[in-house]
């Protein structure tokens, strides 16, 4: 029995890990200063931090309209905007390269924290691909 017990602990601390480690490198999170995962406690603390800083739903809904907005739609330099006093955000057509990838800026604010990133897309074999 007691050998169940242990087991079903690992799975369910394994889960956690898994879950804190995928959370900390969300694109839906405005928190970037995480802490190095050398212990339960580290990984507990970045689930945490990341969970109080994740963008409700509605936000990541606006954010990916304007992505496929961006790709759809827009020329180079273009922006789409999103958000309200709760959370606000952009997407900026930054570089429309001739193979048909383009690159997005975007900008994403919510509870104090702002964060920005870019990131590239590459129109294949009928949809656009996410390629870093």
């Amino acid at each position: 029995m007691n050998g169940m017990y242990f087991r079903l602990a690992l799975v369910v601390t394994s889960l956690f890990v898994l879950g804190a480690c995928s959370s900390t490198n969300s694109r839906h999170s405005t928190y970037e200063s995480y802490n190095n995962p050398s212990s339960m406690t580290d990984l507990a603390i970045n689930f945490t931090k990341a969970s109080y800083y994740s963008v409700p739903k509605q936000y990541r809904r606006d954010y990916q309209a304007c992505v496929s907005d961006g790709l759809h739609h827009l020329p180079a330099g273009a922006s789409c905007r999103f958000g309200d006093n709760i959370a606000d955000g952009s997407v900026i057509v930054a570089v429309v390269y001739p193979n048909g990838c383009q690159t997005l800026a975007s900008r994403l604010t919510y509870k104090g924290k702002q964060k920005h990133w870019k990131e590239t897309h590459c129109y294949r074999a009928g949809e656009w691909r996410l390629i870093d």
